[in-house]
């Protein structure tokens, strides 16, 4: 039923995009649109507006919603700045460097994609796709090193400090291999990202000396 129009009663619309859903399907397993169709609001009447989320979010959202799983296509948007929201007690700092950092990372990252979907596993109150988006993100964090720094700058703006589901993944890859990421002129990890995501740089710092006692 993903996608079809087939004993569908609920319309989700993104942007430019609509999109058939069943509430039997997405409500019991999301709060968000469990409150939306019951509320005393116009989604309530079968049609629900979200904003400030990209529809291919919304896509692969309810995708997993009726699947279990969500796919990706190697022509999605590269920068997960264009997928979803930053959290709003996110570090300022944290938020300027994942900018940056857009410039120098214009091919697609599977990493990144799947820290907007955490994002959004959080934003529809979906703990199952958020435990989905974290086991995928778990193994492609380290396919692309040259994306590293970005994407350790996309979990750290993206989440808060209480959720440590993708920032522990991070911290646990990248002590794994400290001596290779931070090794050479240019390091995957270096100076610049340490000063620009103190979080990052305070849990790298704590998990290093958690190590050597």
């Amino acid at each position: 039923l993903f996608l079809s129009t087939k004993w569908s009663d609920l319309t989700i619309v993104c942007g430019d995009k609509t999109f058939p859903a069943h509430r039997c399907v997405v409500c019991p397993q999301s709060s968000y649109f469990a409150r939306a169709c019951d509320g005393n609001f116009k989604e309530s009447c079968g049609n629900i507006e979200i904003k400030d989320v990209k529809p291919i979010l919304v896509e692969k959202t309810l995708q997993f919603l009726y699947t279990g799983d969500y796919t990706m296509k190697s022509d999605m948007p590269s920068s997960t700045e264009k997928f979803g929201q930053p959290s709003p007690l996110a570090s300022p700092a944290s938020q300027s460097l994942s900018a940056s950092f857009q410039t120098q990372t214009a091919d697609f990252c599977p990493a990144r994609f799947h820290v907007g979907m955490y994002a959004q596993g959080t934003y529809f109150q979906v703990d199952a796709l958020k435990a989905k988006a974290k086991e995928h993100f778990a193994r492609a964090f380290l396919e692309g090193p040259v994306t590293i720094a970005a994407t350790v700058a996309e979990v750290y703006r993206s989440t808060v400090a209480s959720d440590r589901g993708l920032r522990d993944v991070v911290i646990e890859k990248i002590m794994k291999f400290l001596p290779l990421l931070t090794a050479g002129p240019v390091p995957f990890i270096g100076v610049h990202i340490l000063k620009q995501v103190p979080e990052f740089a305070v849990d790298l710092c704590l998990a290093s000396l958690a190590n050597n006692v």
